[in-house]
C-alpha cells in the first residue's frame, strides 16, 4: 500500500514538474500551445511516469543482481520496467479505445 501510493504522488510530482518545465520553455519560445493540449500531454506525462515509478518500486532488484550482476542485473532490471511500462501503456490505450467504442455504440443506438 505504502509503495503505491509513494509511486502515485512521484508519479504525479515528476509529471507536474515535467508538464511545467515543458510549458516554460513553450511560454519563453513564444509558441501558442491550446489549453486543452498541454492538459492532455501533461496528464499523459503523469500517467507514464507513475506507472514507471510504481513497475521500478516492484521489480526484483537484488534477485536480478545476484543472478546477473550488478552492472547486468540492472540492466537486466530496467529492461524488465521498460517492458511492463510499455505493456502498460498499450493496454491503457486499447482501454480507452474500447471504451471509446462503446460509448460511440450507444450513443448511435439513442437515433
Amino acid at each position: 500500500m505504502a509503495v503505491d501510493g509513494g509511486a502515485n504522488l512521484g508519479g504525479l510530482a515528476v509529471g507536474a514538474g515535467l508538464t511545467t518545465l515543458g510549458v516554460a520553455a513553450l511560454a519563453s519560445a513564444e509558441v501558442t500551445v491550446p489549453v486543452a493540449l498541454a492538459v492532455g500531454v501533461g496528464g499523459l506525462v503523469v500517467i507514464g511516469a507513475t506507472d514507471v515509478i510504481d513497475e521500478t518500486f516492484h521489480e526484483h532488484w537484488s534477485e536480478d543482481i545476484h543472478d546477473h550482476g550488478v552492472v547486468g542485473g540492472i540492466l537486466h532490471g530496467s529492461a524488465n520496467v521498460a517492458d511492463r511500462s510499455w505493456g502498460d501503456v498499450k493496454r491503457l490505450g486499447s482501454d480507452i479505445g474500447d471504451g471509446a467504442k462503446k460509448a460511440w455504440n450507444g450513443f448511435k443506438g439513442l437515433f
